[in-house]
């Protein structure tokens, strides 16, 4: 009999911290936290859709909603997330289906981290 291993994806995500300070710092800390909230919530928003346009192998769909999660992920320092969801664009244009479900599976490993992540980050509370 073979032994089979489980492989454990576990990414460190990471945050522009400076981007988190400036928000802070130009909306207050509060306004900022309702941003980041807001933010948050438009990503897990995308992300849910992405899923689906994912399942439909609708890649124009999927190309969008990424571009978007780009934006937004960029706009409170979520740097890795956006960059992810820029490699699932380049396999998309590529017309690279392995690569695209790859990078979805990875995008949604980084996208769980960061959304947990971001509110450890020091002067930013629930």
């Amino acid at each position: 009999m073979k032994t089979v291993a489980t492989l454990r994806y576990d990414e460190a995500v990471r945050f522009d911290a400076e981007r988190l300070e400036a928000l802070c710092r130009d909306y207050g800390e509060d306004a900022a936290e309702k941003v980041i909230a807001r933010a948050l919530e438009q990503i897990a928003i995308k992300m849910a859709a992405l899923e689906v346009l994912f399942a439909e192998q609708s890649y124009a769909g999927m190309d969008q909603i990424c571009g978007s999660l780009t934006r937004i992920a960029g706009q409170i320092g979520m740097t890795t997330m956006a960059r992810v969801a820029r490699d699932v664009r380049a396999c998309i244009k590529k017309g690279d289906v392995v690569g695209v479900a790859a990078t979805m599976g990875r995008l949604h490993r980084i996208g769980d981290n960061s959304v947990h992540a971001i509110w450890s980050v020091e002067d930013i509370s629930v």
